[in-house]
């Protein structure tokens, strides 16, 4: 596999086996056995000693400490070698990969690890990164020690939907399953898609449309209507950060920026994974909620958050009450098709999808879901986890845009969880959509202040 940025090599492939490569590395079947037994000496050298001294890193030598974070990798990598060695039952779930990236380093390393900014791109050095990667293509290599050592194991989640492939993909028989509907009353919610802009056209966020830009000046125009609308915090969500910059630097020029500002302040999800980067973000973002929020109910102007599936914003942050009211959804967040790990568990997948592979030898008696419907699956497994994020308990209330016209085929609506695809609304105008909308927001408005009007007397 190769692209402008990268060289990979996979194994196993036509001139070897992954075996072999793992041989030609000295990583045999004796050395792994002869690590582990070593480590399993250390480990119990190691909580003998911290036992006496109460110490959380051990003083091997003058110059020489070894933490509990070391040796869990350490643990770890056994753990995945003997899973991949020549006679393993997993050893067939593994593949290799063998890296050559070209990248840019800055030189001038300040002493607390940050580096100064260039002056111009002749400063930057190019450096070579050499990796490899062991990948299980098998969820279930891990859920097998678990299984076998519970009695029962319970799986609970807001975001399981799709639900069938938990079972394939864990390998596990799962005598119960239960998908429920949501806490939140269906009249405290609104669930919409919208198959098309202000212009008339459908909006259609595929790789060949999102470039264009008819599409980026619709979805501009659809979402300074919706925030124009919306009361307090908005989230819009998006595929990737490459398709936000592409938006933002579009809508710059076209004064739709400069309309969704006149609505809502604008903030963006930081790329790169920094943790204080994102904190610094978030705290301003509720910092400009609460001076906007006033005491008779939702202000008519807010913020909107701009992130991406699979993103910090997306999994796990709680966005309760006026910190988001309206979420909208740009696309279906498909895994990147060229990516090498898809490519690679797509095709493990369609190996073992096939009635010959039910039972093969390497331990796998049930037959996993086909490379297509896995790819399926990841797209609408992170699309979910996006779409509560504005329904948080039970009194909470909030609107779910979708700004897609492919949420109104049939079997793209069967993948949403069942307490939304139960109550979903589509629309072939824009402006019937936005005049539902207005509706809601006026109806969840006016109960509020009543409700604030009560508590008072």
């Amino acid at each position: 596999f190769s692209d402008h940025e990268k060289q990979t090599a996979v194994w196993p492939n036509d001139g070897a086996s992954l075996g072999e490569l793992l041989d030609s590395l000295s990583l045999t079947p004796a050395l792994i056995a002869a690590l582990d037994r070593a480590y399993v000496e250390i480990d119990a050298d190691i909580k003998s000693r911290r036992a006496e001294k109460n110490r959380t890193v051990l003083d091997l030598e003058p110059d020489v400490q070894l933490s509990l974070g070391a040796m869990r990798n350490v643990q770890r990598l056994l753990w995945v070698l003997k899973c991949a060695m020549p006679g393993s039952k997993y050893s067939g779930d593994y593949r290799a990969a063998a890296s050559r990236a070209a990248v840019r380093a800055l030189p001038d390393a300040r002493p607390s690890g940050r580096r100064r900014r260039p002056s111009s791109r002749s400063s930057e050095q190019a450096m070579v990164v050499n990796t490899l990667a062991l990948w299980s293509m098998n969820p279930g290599v891990v859920f097998s020690e678990i299984a076998e050592e519970a009695r029962s194991v319970v799986l609970t989640s807001g975001t399981l939907s799709p639900v069938a492939s938990y079972a394939s993909e864990l390998q596990a028989e799962f005598a119960s399953t239960l998908e429920a509907n949501h806490v939140i009353d269906p009249q405290r919610f609104m669930a919409m898609v919208v198959e098309c802009g202000p212009s008339g056209q459908p909006v259609v966020a595929k790789h060949s449309t999102v470039s264009l830009m008819s599409f980026q000046d619709d979805v501009g125009a659809a979402v300074v209507a919706i925030a124009a609308q919306s009361p307090d915090g908005m989230l819009v969500f998006a595929p990737s950060y490459a398709l936000l910059s592409s938006l933002f630097a579009r809508w710059e020029t076209t004064g739709h920026m400069d309309a969704l500002k006149q609505s809502k302040e604008v903030f963006l999800e930081p790329p790169g994974g920094s943790s204080d980067a994102f904190a610094k973000m978030m705290t301003r973002f509720q910092e400009t909620l609460a001076r906007k929020q006033g005491e008779q109910g939702p202000a008519t102007r807010g913020a909107v958050l701009f992130a991406v599936y699979r993103g910090k914003v997306s999994e796990g942050i709680d966005f309760a009450d006026q910190l988001c009211r309206t979420v909208v959804n740009i696309g279906i967040p498909y895994p990147a098709f060229k990516d090498v790990q898809v490519i690679l568990k797509r095709e493990y997948n369609d190996s073992r999808s096939r009635p010959a592979a039910a039972d093969d030898g390497t331990g796998h008696a049930e037959r996993l879901v086909s490379g297509g419907e896995w790819y399926e699956t990841q797209a609408f497994r992170a699309l979910n986890q996006a779409l509560g994020r504005c329904l948080r308990h039970k009194d909470d209330w909030g609107a779910i845009v979708m700004l897609e016209a492919r949420f109104a085929i049939p079997r793209n609506a069967a993948r949403l969880s069942k307490w939304i695809r139960s109550y979903i609304r589509e629309y072939d105008s824009f402006d019937d959509a936005m005049r539902n909308l207005r509706g809601f927001y006026a109806t969840r408005i006016a109960s509020d202040k009543a409700a604030l009007a009560s508590s008072v007397h």
